[in-house]
């Protein structure tokens, strides 16, 4: 759900808008994958005071586990189909983005993995001031739980697909070496149901939620480039089917509200060193008694590290609870670190690698799992129009539970196509 599943791959394809000669300093905040590439970027199209980029992609992946399980391994070939346009302001004050895409995958041989993605997001921002602004954003998405998730049902004969709209209101305002913030976000989630062999079919009513939340920023700058910072958010996770509703398995009240506090620093020590470092206190409660509440220490980082004009490094780190898709287990505590490189061998062709780690705990009578994922690849722009990747994926999910144990390798190869 946190990312755009079996077309991830593409966002390693997309021309970054904008760029330096090899010997240039990265963008400050940009890895080298990121920097300003001006001989590449997109051209499109002029619609008076705004700027429209057209996108189409072509790809093609083959896996060695395309329905992520323990056991009756099956390869698979599918062709990828991407397709997206953008609408962005040019204003020299404010900004107004619009952007839809559609997605589609074509398997050869586990045809019943065939799967359409589509969306549009709409996001403003309006500049009070230099140094005060207010943004929003709304989105609406019919999306697919990818079979690697740990949420995705097991056993089912095709994937599981969900909807999901949101919006969210933040406010960010700087008084000398005071910075305050607050925002709030509203997100629904609506599951459809999932069919089995036999023409059994599950419905995933029990998953469909509206969930609320508000957090509230206070940075203050001691010395250049470094800022200390206080966040807070509270969210509520409303579940909309009622307790004693017959299509409610476990008859739990599954509604929840959560806290987390967090103190750090902020990094923006001109290229080199950018990003934030945070611990604090984490909670969240359950209003069904059978349910296990949870509490305790928390922590996020998301620091990026150009070590040299050619190269980045970026180390990343987060402890939350995340919703569960059983019935009788509300939610999963997830501890993840990740550490990706960035090296520009050339100006126009840009190495990645990527290596993470998982654990996964169920708040509640079932095994912990662990995750190793690792990830290569590289990107070619040909020119303005035209750029390619190849990329290689492994993921490895050990557990008691055979349900949750995969073991996959991906490779894929992708052209995009930019107007």
């Amino acid at each position: 759900m946190r990312q755009r599943g079996w077309f991830g791959i593409f966002a390693l394809m997309v021309p970054a808008a904008p760029a330096f000669a090899q010997s240039a300093m990265p963008t400050q905040g940009a890895s080298v994958a990121d920097r300003p590439r001006p001989e590449y970027a997109p051209i499109g199209g002029r619609i008076g005071s705004f700027f429209v980029y057209p996108e189409f992609g072509l790809g093609a992946e083959a896996t060695d586990n395309v329905l992520a399980t323990a056991e009756n391994r099956r390869s698979d070939l599918d062709a990828l189909l991407t397709t997206k346009a953008s609408l962005q302001s040019g204003f020299t004050r404010h900004a107004l983005d619009l952007s839809a895409h559609y997605d589609r995958s074509f398997h050869a041989r586990q045809t019943s993995e065939n799967v359409s993605r589509y969306g549009a997001r709409l996001e403003g921002r309006y500049d009070i001031a230099t140094d005060s602004w207010i943004a929003a954003s709304g989105t609406a998405d019919r999306e697919v739980e990818p079979r690697s998730s740990f949420n995705s049902p097991t056993g089912a004969s095709e994937p599981s697909r969900f909807s999901r709209e949101g919006g969210t209101l933040k406010a960010q305002r700087t008084l000398g070496r005071l910075t305050l913030g607050a925002g709030g976000s509203i997100t629904a989630l609506r599951f459809s149901s999932v069919a089995y062999a036999g023409g059994q079919s599950l419905s995933q009513r029990y998953r469909d939620n509206n969930a609320y939340a508000a957090d509230l920023l206070i940075g203050y700058e001691f010395r250049p480039g470094i800022r200390a910072i206080v966040r807070a958010a509270v969210d509520h996770i409303d579940y909309t089917l009622p307790a004693d509703d017959p299509r409610q398995p476990s008859h739990l009240n599954r509604d929840s509200r959560g806290l987390r506090i967090e103190a750090g620093l902020r990094f923006e020590l001109t290229s080199l060193l950018t990003g934030e470092a945070r611990v604090g206190y984490l909670r969240r409660n359950y209003s069904a008694g059978q349910l296990r509440d949870t509490a305790g220490p928390s922590f996020g980082a998301d620091l990026l590290w150009n070590v040299t004009g050619l190269t980045s490094l970026r180390f990343s780190a987060d402890k939350r609870i995340d919703e569960a898709a059983s019935a009788t287990i509300a939610g999963n505590r997830v501890t993840e670190f990740g550490l990706a490189a960035d090296h520009e061998y050339r100006r126009n062709l840009i190495l990645s690698a990527s290596a993470r780690h998982v654990t996964i705990a169920p708040l509640g009578p079932a095994p912990s799992s662990h995750e190793i994922r690792a990830s290569a690849g590289a990107r070619l722009l040909l020119n303005r129009r035209l750029s390619v990747s190849l990329g290689y994926r492994f993921a490895d999910r050990t557990s008691a539970s055979v349900d949750h144990t995969y073991r996959e390798n991906r490779v894929t190869i992708a052209t995009l196509v930019t107007f």
